[in-house]
């Protein structure tokens, strides 16, 4: 009887495997896609519960109809929010990312990598391996600035709280290589003030820690942070290496206003300061994990945690702790709330933590497209993240006002009239050769000069002044990279020709 049960259900298989082979019908494959889709929007509702959250089906609605106004209004392809309530966590996606969007699809970091280079510090502070107040020649005796006396008294905590001196902009190295190659570009840096005197923030300082991080445990940082961290939090969808990460949304620049798909290098060498890669569920259980009262069991301390949130830094609005900005909202009574946030901006993803651990709640936003233009409007990520956390301090969502497609509106006009009036003096060039027979020459070459300053400011002095090279600008901010570079092309291009038509020019014959 044994045998023939076995027997039968080896011939099953075989039938269910020649049933498998047979052509399906033509209509077969769409209906499989659509069920796909089904099967997988119920999964993602199925992994993730809301749970007992407050918010109520009319309030999850607004927040809705403000995150896609917002996403709407300043061309945010897609968006992946998570509020995080002590009765479970409500994922929203909205728009489109090159791919279903889900809460495992995962998004580079940018600044918000610095939060678990800070983590792991504290983690060998508390192993005592690590002394905040010591200087980071202990650990890298090969760090220095300009500044060698500075260059010691540099400490741990300055670089974790921005307080080193080291300036907002150093110019990046020309590869991408190991960390370690970061440090030697700093000897020729000068400090922006004495450390520990005043809060600059300056990601190059998180570079350092990295190195830090990997001199001491003698592991790479991407290793550090992956069993220290993601593993122990069970967070399944981070990454520290952009070749095996899972799902990652397609990133976009705007390019005068108008977001273009952009597959950029994954940046390892800067990792510690920009470059983790994590979903919007994986980040929702970090900042629970963080914001539990006796810390987290395998990976920080009660202590540690308080001391990683401490504010020793003011800055414009908050104060900087370690990793984190730490500011005070009121809610709709006055009551004053410790909020924990920390954004991070990239060449083509934005996004935005914010905590309120009196509440237990927080809220994570994740976008995939940015600009490097130093608008005065904050990012459509961070505006909408902490639209979304005043909500949960029973303030009203922000009503709609100045968004990046208007400030790009502006930004498209001034360039455009800035580049007519170049093309304007090449039609115009005709005119001037003939107005030219009658001007002294001294005159001419006194024009070119003034022409040749402003084509050398424009190729060499606003680089220097923003301290970037110009693979970096065309790299963050590929619309006024290339703007600059016809305007100088324009430019050229007439300068030329008057400086040709100066230099043919016959001296006046004068006549007895």
């Amino acid at each position: 009887m044994l045998k023939a049960r076995k027997l039968n259900r080896v011939r099953q298989k075989k039938r269910s495997s020649r049933r498998t082979q047979e052509p399906m019908s033509p209509l077969l494959p769409g209906l499989f896609k659509v069920c796909r889709a089904l099967a997988l929007m119920v999964a993602s509702c199925a992994s993730f519960p809301v749970g007992a959250a407050t918010l109520s089906p009319p309030e999850l609605a607004a927040i809705d109809t403000y995150v896609v106004r917002e996403m709407k209004a300043d061309r945010v392809p897609g968006v992946s929010l998570a509020i995080i309530q002590p009765g479970g966590v409500t994922f929203r996606q909205y728009g489109q990312a090159g791919q279903p969007l889900t809460p495992r699809t995962t998004f580079v970091l940018g600044s918000m990598s610095k939060s678990f280079t800070a983590l792991a510090v504290m983690q060998l502070v508390e192993e005592g391996k690590v002394d905040l107040t010591a200087s980071v020649q202990r650990y890298l005796p090969e760090f220095r600035v300009a500044d060698e006396a500075a260059s010691q008294r540099i400490t741990v905590a300055q670089l974790l709280n921005h307080t080193s001196g080291l300036p907002a902009q150093v110019a990046a190295t020309q590869h991408l290589g190991t960390l370690a190659e970061h440090l030697p570009a700093l000897s020729n840096v000068k400090l922006q003030h004495p450390p520990g005197t005043q809060h600059t923030y300056s990601s190059v300082g998180y570079q350092v820690l990295g190195v830090l991080i990997e001199r001491v445990t003698r592991e790479p940082y991407g290793e550090v942070i992956q069993h220290r961290i993601f593993d122990p939090l069970k967070m399944t969808h981070s990454f520290t290496d952009g070749t095996h990460a899972l799902n990652l949304a397609s990133g976009h620049r705007y390019w005068f206003g108008f977001p273009v798909a952009a597959n950029l290098p994954f940046e390892r060498d800067r990792l510690p300061t920009a470059g983790l890669i994590s979903s919007a569920a994986d980040l929702a259980t970090y900042l629970q994990a963080l914001m539990q009262e006796d810390g987290i069991p395998g990976v920080i301390s009660r202590q540690g945690l308080k001391r990683l949130f401490t504010p020793t830094a003011p800055g414009d609005g908050f104060s900087y702790a370690m990793g984190w900005r730490v500011s005070i909202w009121p809610d709709r009574q006055g009551q004053n709330t410790r909020v924990i946030h920390h954004g991070g901006v990239l060449p083509h993803y934005r996004g935005k933590l914010v905590m309120l651990p009196d509440l237990k709640a927080g809220v994570v936003v994740l976008t995939n497209a940015s600009t490097a233009l130093p608008f005065p409007l904050a990012a459509t990520s961070h505006r909408v993240a902490d639209g979304v956390a005043r909500s949960l301090l029973s303030q009203p969502l922000p009503s709609q006002t100045l968004n990046l497609s208007m400030m790009y509106l502006v930004v498209t006009l001034a360039a455009a009239l800035v580049l007519w009036a170049e093309l304007r003096k090449l039609l115009g060039l005709k005119r001037w050769r003939i107005a030219a027979q009658e001007r002294p020459r001294a005159a001419l070459s006194r024009e070119i000069a003034w022409e040749l300053l402003g084509l050398i400011a424009l190729l060499i002095g606003v680089p220097l002044l923003m301290r970037v090279t110009w693979s970096e600008m065309l790299r963050s901010s590929p619309d006024l990279a290339w703007w600059m570079l016809t305007l100088a092309g324009l430019n050229a291009a007439g300068t030329a020709y008057k400086l040709r038509i100066t230099t043919r020019r016959r001296a006046p014959v004068t006549r007895p």
